[in-house]
């Protein structure tokens, strides 16, 4: 059971002073890290070594989840040396954990917004492309509609365009 939890360990829990004897490690983890604690910070801490990490506490109050990092370790009576008591020292990490994410979203949003860019610029390409196609064939339609002909054979080069043939009584060439 538990012995003594500080201040504001028992803030971040949201226990109260008297009920800390009530209750013992395991009660105030969620339930993945009760398991890690039974699986490896324990076995790990009552072998004279102790186990540094991240995990969650669960708030008593909200039943919320409290993200720390901390160390576990065994306590040693200071007179016998024989093992007395677990020792646990946690530090809340929520608002490093809410930087992270925020930090996540803004690579997230960086990488996002350079494909972005990549595909506007593709896009921007092809529509200029497409704006000279358009500039090309509104040459051949101001061509067509200048010469008041009924049939033309049309050919677009590189640096303009040429009527090849008409039927009617001109033969244009533009360039």
């Amino acid at each position: 059971h538990g012995l003594y939890v500080n201040p504001a360990g028992l803030e971040l829990l949201g226990l109260a002073a008297g009920a800390v004897a009530r209750t013992t490690i395991l009660d105030w983890c969620t339930p993945a890290t009760a398991a890690l604690f039974e699986r490896e910070a324990i076995p790990r801490a009552l072998q004279g070594d102790s186990y540094r990490g991240e995990w969650a506490l669960r708030s008593f109050d909200t039943g919320d989840d409290i993200p720390v990092e901390g160390v576990v370790f065994l306590v040693r009576d200071p007179q016998t040396g024989s093992p007395l008591a677990l020792g646990t020292v946690q530090r809340d990490i929520r608002s490093r954990r809410q930087r992270e994410a925020e930090r996540d979203e803004l690579h997230t949003r960086a990488e996002q917004a350079a494909a972005d860019n990549a595909l506007l610029s593709l896009l921007s390409d092809s529509l200029e492309r497409v704006r000279t196609s358009e500039e090309r064939a509104q040459r051949v339609v101001a061509v067509l509609t200048a010469a008041e002909i009924s049939f033309v054979a049309v050919h677009v080069l590189e640096g303009g365009t040429e009527v090849l043939a008409t039927s009617g009584n001109r033969h244009e060439h533009d360039e």
